[in-house]
């Protein structure tokens, strides 16, 4: 009887190795990796960084949900419908001062922001920064920038003196 036990027992956990090996393998395959910034954001970045030099440090798709809080009592109906429209969206970059502090945020706008449904983010995200006071600034995408392009960020680097 304990012989049939232990044979069952061990068909039983052999299947479920072989199951489970089969199951990560094909869950597996199902991804890539894709470049976290696309050619415009990477030219950006490489310039922003530049500009910014050792004034700032520079952080790329930062969700809201990371950047801000609802000043709801947390876990009322509106505290979650705050957060998940906050945890939906990313700010292109996010300048931080060595010590940690939020400076600004930056977003790269290309042609995708005339339709109507990106006007609609864009206006959210407006009001999201302007409620928590942090600057939120918004650039056109170009093939090239120079240090004049950045000048707007000057103000914030004079909070840092």
């Amino acid at each position: 009887m304990i012989i049939i036990f232990v044979i069952v027992f061990f068909i039983v956990v052999v299947n479920l190795i072989v199951s489970h090996s089969r199951q990560s393998s094909k869950n597996a395959s199902t991804f890539k990796s894709v470049p976290l910034l696309t050619p415009a954001e990477f030219r950006f970045y490489l310039s922003l960084r530049v500009y910014t030099g050792s004034r700032a440090i520079i952080f790329s798709k930062v969700r809201l949900a990371d950047l801000f809080e609802s000043t709801e009592f947390k876990r009322s109906s509106s505290w979650f419908s705050d957060f998940n429209r906050l945890a939906l969206k990313h700010c292109d970059f996010v300048l931080v001062s060595s010590s940690g502090g939020i400076l600004c945020g930056v977003e790269l706008d290309d042609s995708s922001h005339v339709a109507v449904q990106r006007r609609e983010r864009d206006l959210f995200f407006n009001s999201v920064f302007e409620s928590a006071r942090v600057p939120l600034f918004r650039f056109a995408v170009k093939s090239v920038y120079s240090s004049t392009d950045f000048k707007m960020l000057d103000n914030v680097f004079k909070s840092l003196l």
